[in-house]
């Protein structure tokens, strides 16, 4: 049976079981990556939201649409400030605590974001953040503690 395979059969086989492999590595680890791609492709002058759990998202929305204009602005602000540091903490390889500080150096330079509501948004928008970029799960407790100079 196994004589009526040639090599180039053979080969051909292989190279399709691991094409079909990485696509698939590829789809379950970067399937938001490549939504948000999609999205950005079809409507090129949209801002982006991360959608990294839709609950958060959904009320990360819900208390934004409460706010005006310009504190969306000072939240967008902050919500790049804290990403960027972010990505900064996961390619230094910073631990822990580090990147609590960092995040801590952030709120404390954007002291307008005190209200109760815009707080309520950055706490979500940490925890969704430090959950995908760093791997690292805040508790609520530590995120207050964030807050407090």
């Amino acid at each position: 049976m196994l004589t009526n395979i040639s090599w180039k059969e053979y080969s051909i086989f292989i190279l399709v079981i691991i094409f079909c492999y990485y696509v698939i590595l590829i789809l379950v680890f970067y399937r938001n990556d490549i939504i948000n791609l999609i999205k950005d492709i079809n409507y090129p002058g949209r801002k982006r939201v991360i959608n990294i759990d839709s609950h958060l998202a959904d009320q990360d929305e819900k208390d934004l649409v409460d706010l005006d204009i310009d504190s969306r602005d000072i939240i967008n602000q902050v919500q790049q400030e804290i990403r960027s540091n972010l990505e900064k903490a996961k390619s230094k390889s910073f631990i822990r605590e580090e990147i609590m500080q960092s995040l801590q150096l952030v709120l404390k330079n954007n002291s307008t974001v005190k209200r109760i509501q815009q707080q309520e948004a950055i706490n979500n928008y940490i925890r969704m953040m430090c959950e995908s970029i760093c791997s690292i799960h805040l508790s609520k407790e530590e995120i207050n503690q964030l807050w407090i100079r």
